[in-house]
């Protein structure tokens, strides 16, 4: 009779306490890199959610609202200017900053009362990311 060379039971378990503790490793140090990546999307998703939410509110309350970039805080303030409610507060990331203070309003009709381009500088990866208004439509884009 011949022996069937195998794997013992120990020898697969080894194997297999090795590989999850490969995987435990793996999970406690997250990449960084990937983190970055996923808090940055997140927050010019939430830029665009904001910027369109405040377009939305100038039209249904019939109302002028007011969108500041301030470049000494670093903050996007949104404000309603008939009723002076703060209506959103978005701080930008810590590795994002913008460079130049811009305000705009958004009228009543969902228009902006004027057109520019801001620019997002990312401070340790040499990368911008411009948001461009459009000539008085109240639309915009990240480029």
């Amino acid at each position: 009779m011949q022996l069937k060379k195998a794997f013992t039971l120990i020898e697969t378990l080894l194997v297999l306490t090795l590989i999850s503790f490969m995987l435990i490793l793996l999970a406690w140090f997250p990449n960084n890199h990937l983190m970055e990546s996923i808090e940055n999307r997140i927050f010019f998703d939430q830029l665009v959610q904001h910027l369109n939410d405040a377009q939305t509110q100038a039209i249904t309350r019939n109302q002028t609202i007011r969108v500041s970039f301030n470049q000494t805080h670093q903050v996007l303030i949104i404000e309603s200017l008939e009723s002076t409610v703060l209506l959103t507060y978005l701080y930008l990331p810590d590795n994002w900053q913008i460079r130049t203070t811009y305000t705009f309003f958004y009228l009543a009709n969902g228009r902006t009362n004027r057109f520019d381009t801001l620019t997002f500088y990312h401070t340790s990866q040499n990368i911008s990311i411009s948001l461009v208004f459009q000539l008085g439509s109240g639309r915009f884009e990240l480029r």
